[in-house]
């Protein structure tokens, strides 16, 4: 398998249409962070907080990015992925964004909260004992048993261009703001 490697413009891409569906993440400073780590003056600790969100990850980036750049060969067909919460959540709401339904793979000991959040969302929950998941691949088989029976898509939390472009689009939002508040 081939992967594409995300680019600086398709990055910036993202950041388009991303923007269609969020506004950047705030950008803070934390003080307190700076005194518990005894930074020397002028040294600084920044925060992305990407709590505000719908998902409360910047997961959610990188999952419009894939949704919107895949429209045409999803097509009417379900998107299938595996996650244990926060990309879950962030294709969930790109399904839900675009009109596509979405089935997940999460573990069953995920945290209540992201199956709860997932399927706010819309998305189908099916799940897998993590526990043995090294000894039988379990999650990659029943998302791969997904794909096949119902014709869906893969969407891959990790190994796509489209998703880690996306996810780089909190980068260039950090780069851009620390540029503008450190302009000489």
């Amino acid at each position: 398998m081939t992967i594409r490697i995300a680019a600086i413009e398709d990055v910036r891409r993202a950041e388009n249409m991303v923007r269609q569906h969020l506004s950047p993440a705030p950008l803070i400073r934390s003080y307190a962070l700076e005194k518990e780590l005894g930074l020397a003056e002028g040294r600084r600790v920044w925060l992305k907080d990407y709590g505000w969100t719908p998902v409360g990850s910047f997961k959610l980036l990188g999952a419009l990015n894939w949704m919107a750049n895949n429209l045409e060969r999803i097509g009417d067909r379900p998107v299938a992925a595996h996650s244990s919460g926060n990309f879950a959540s962030g294709i969930a709401f790109a399904g839900m964004r675009y009109g596509r339904r979405v089935i997940i793979v999460m573990p069953e000991s995920a945290p209540q909260i992201k199956f709860e959040r997932t399927r706010s969302f819309g998305a189908e929950i099916r799940t897998y004992d993590i526990a043995t998941d090294h000894l039988t691949g379990q999650r990659d088989a029943l998302t791969r048993q997904i794909a096949d029976e119902e014709n869906a898509v893969l969407a891959s939390p990790y190994d796509d261009a489209d998703v880690i472009a996306g996810n780089g689009v909190g980068g260039l939002e950090i780069a851009d703001e620390l540029k503008g508040m450190y302009r000489e």
